[in-house]
């Protein structure tokens, strides 16, 4: 009996030992370069570093689920991560998801890996997909480390498991086994998730970290939070790097963005203006929008980016300073440019006469000046309204005449520029629908539209896209096809 048991238990001895080694010969040793420490990963999966975050994606590449792992320096250390995960990282969280945030699970102990680690959950919605992140934070003497599991509600058994993996084996100590095993990435990664229904997939970000700075000289902070396709009528192509921009510079500031240029081909750089002194705002971003079929082409299937930072005084012109940027972004899938369909062709009825983009334009006090455009029915010979409005707003409306049909509606469009003229907002381009029925040979003016930085604005540029009649097809152009006339405001 003695020696049946003892068999037994030198079996159940063998099987343990062996279910171990199994389990340990699953995982290899990834050494982190940039932030000098080491974990253990499985063995395929794949590995990315971008905005100071290494991420470990439980998958797929640049797909839901996935975990992160930031080291903070020593000069970084938290004094109060509670306070860090219950309200900073909160705040951030409802700033970055606003209306799609469900809610959070406030901070409390969680042990994993053999660890006691503080830790908050914070969950949010893409479309019908709630999604879950698990926010956790070790106190330690070399550093910090904050984890991050994110991954869809109710499917976490995979991730939590390389989560506890990395936390168990996470070591500040050199390691042999680096240098293949990195891969290199940049910025934040775009997630694609599923919605578990229709198989259709929704585009959304990792978290940003708030240390990844683009620029830190003479009083100005840019730090990038996330990098992403953003697409509109306006910009068909273009990629939004969204920031956190501190001005402490002592001066109001326009930072321009100089010499753009997508997988090496040179795109249009738009830069964030009229920055107040003491500004502390994680709601500014850079564009790069491409303006040639060549950028477009670049620019839906991005690599890296290069561009240089000016930063000069907003009153005198004068230069503060500068910095050239080289930005990886191969973490960003290919995507498609708006529109996926052709525009409603031009009408093919000539106009009663031909248009001129140069425009007889006038100052007068009364707030009035020629509108020199002939296309789609409208007479040449219309004018503008502006009037000055508390708060250094502007409010401009256009009149116009539906000469050959009555109108339903009609879409303008438009944008400003400076006395260096340079244009104002970002280089926006406003775009405003006025719905309005205009019976044959009536005049009638558009809606307001409102302008921010009045006193900055020397000259409008207006132009018709679109318009709707009662009867028959409506007539739209495409924006390269729109023709900009102009009114000297000041």
């Amino acid at each position: 009996m003695k020696r049946i048991m003892f068999l037994f238990l030198l079996t159940v001895l063998f099987v343990s030992v062996l279910g171990t080694g199994c389990a340990a010969s699953g995982l290899r040793k990834y050494h982190c370069d940039e932030q000098d420490f080491t974990i253990q990963i499985p063995e395929n999966a794949a590995v990315s570093f971008g905005s100071n975050t290494l991420t470990v994606y439980v998958e797929n590449k640049g797909y839901i689920p996935y975990v992160n792992v930031i080291r903070r320096p020593l000069d970084k250390k938290l004094s109060n991560p509670t306070n860090y995960l219950n309200n900073v990282y909160r705040e951030h969280m409802e700033n970055q998801y606003g209306d799609n945030m469900v809610g959070t699970n406030p901070a409390k102990t969680y042990n994993l890996g053999g660890k006691s680690l503080l830790g908050a959950r914070y969950i949010y919605k893409v479309q019908n997909t709630r999604v879950c992140l698990l926010y956790l934070i070790e106190v330690r003497e070399d550093g910090d480390v904050e984890y991050a599991a994110k991954y869809i509600d109710g499917n976490d058994e995979a991730t939590l498991r390389v989560l506890e993996d990395v936390i168990r084996t996470y070591s500040t100590k050199d390691s042999d086994d680096a240098g293949d095993d990195l891969i290199l990435g940049g910025g934040d990664d775009i997630i694609r998730v599923s919605d578990g229904k229709s198989g259709t997939e929704q585009t959304e970000s990792s978290p940003a970290d708030d240390r990844d700075l683009l620029l830190n000289s003479n009083g100005i902070s840019i730090e990038l939070l996330r990098a992403a396709p953003s697409l509109s009528k306006s910009f068909i192509a273009t990629i939004r790097l969204d920031l956190r921009i501190i001005n402490q510079s002592g001066k109001k500031i326009d930072i321009s963005v100089d010499n753009a240029k997508v997988n090496g081909v040179a795109v249009y750089g738009i830069g964030a203006f009229n920055l107040e002194n003491n500004l502390d705002s994680s709601k500014e971003f850079f564009l790069l929008k491409a303006e040639t079929d060549q950028a477009i082409r670049e620019i839906c299937r991005p690599k890296s980016a290069t561009f240089d930072i000016v930063v000069k005084d907003d009153k005198t012109r004068d230069f503060i300073t500068s910095k050239s940027i080289t930005l990886p972004l191969d973490h960003i899938s290919a995507f498609t440019p708006y529109p996926t369909t052709k525009p409603t062709p031009k009408p093919t009825t000539a106009p009663t006469k031909t248009s001129t983009t140069t425009t007889r334009s006038t100052t007068s006090s009364s707030g009035r000046s020629f509108y020199g455009i002939t296309s789609m029915g409208f007479s040449d010979r219309r004018w503008a309204t502006w009037e000055k409005k508390p708060g250094d707003l502007l409010n401009i409306r256009f009149e116009i005449l539906a000469k050959t049909r009555q109108v339903k509606s009609f879409e303008l469009v438009l944008y400003a520029v400076d006395d260096w003229g340079d244009r104002l907002f970002g280089g926006r381009t406003y775009s405003w629908v006025t719905n309005r029925q205009i019976a044959r040979s009536v005049t009638a003016y558009s809606d307001y539209i409102q302008l921010p930085d009045r006193s900055k604005i020397k000259t409008i540029y207006c132009g018709i896209r679109r318009v709707t009649f009662t009867e028959g097809p409506d007539e739209e152009v495409s924006d390269d096809d729109i023709e900009f006339f102009h009114w000297d405001i000041r």
